[in-house]
């Protein structure tokens, strides 16, 4: 569970790389294998990225690794990121779209299964991540499981409402009857799934929904957890 801003749409390492226009670079303590990948995207997320990683790495999962994508942050979001033992990699603002981000930070990711929270979504408990893996992990044919999202105190009326709507209070299957769908504000996703059908990298937004239409046609499920 965790508490959104926005909730649907909205360093000085060892090592340095520079590979097809993405900067690479991983600060001491950054955990080179791991069984759960940890994927933040972030762009100008100064405000609340510190909580957010505080938050992760304090997760009772310690089998984990945590994987940074900016998109050409200059509010000072890596001077923070820096500061904590994360694995950062930078995109130009021009290239991003949703899908393209998570396909570059996927094809980094060493774990069995990759996490996706937004730099605005803060875990509640240190279990966050344990309860993700757990319920993934029932099933091969799960393809990703949902986290229930609540709304920070600052969170707009509208998203507010639709994020408190009781059905979205009861862990569930995510179907296409579900009256609300898949998104990867905070979600876990099985990256063999993901190898064969990526995030569609042309749409502007509504990767995370494209894709589970994609994955269900494949007969593939999804979870609410």
């Amino acid at each position: 569970m965790c508490r959104l801003v926005r909730p649907l749409y909205f360093y000085v390492g060892r090592s340095f790389h520079e590979k097809k226009g993405t900067l690479f670079f991983e600060t001491p303590g950054a955990t080179s294998m791991t069984a759960v990948s940890v994927l933040i995207r972030t762009r100008n997320e100064a405000r609340t990225i510190g909580e957010t990683l505080e938050k992760v790495l304090s997760q009772s999962v310690t089998d984990r690794e945590v994987i940074v994508m900016d998109s050409g942050s200059e509010d000072g979001t890596l001077e923070i990121v820096r500061r904590y033992p994360v694995r950062c990699y930078q995109i130009p603002f021009e290239t991003f779209t949703y899908g393209y981000a998570l396909n570059r930070g996927f094809e980094r990711a060493r774990g069995a299964y990759v996490a996706c929270l937004s730099a605005h979504a803060l875990p509640l408990s240190d279990s966050w991540l344990e309860r993700l893996l757990a319920a993934i992990e029932k099933k091969e044919e799960i393809a990703g499981v949902m986290g229930r999202n609540l709304p920070r105190p600052e969170c707009n009326p509208f998203d507010e409402r639709e994020l408190l709507r009781p059905e979205r209070a009861r862990p569930q299957d995510l179907t296409e009857a579900t009256p609300f769908t898949f998104g990867n504000a905070n979600a876990m996703i099985r990256k063999g799934i993901w190898g064969k059908i990526p995030f569609d990298e042309e749409l502007p937004y509504a990767e995370d929904k494209d894709w589970a239409r994609k994955v269900r046609r494949l007969g593939y499920c999804l979870k609410y957890e």
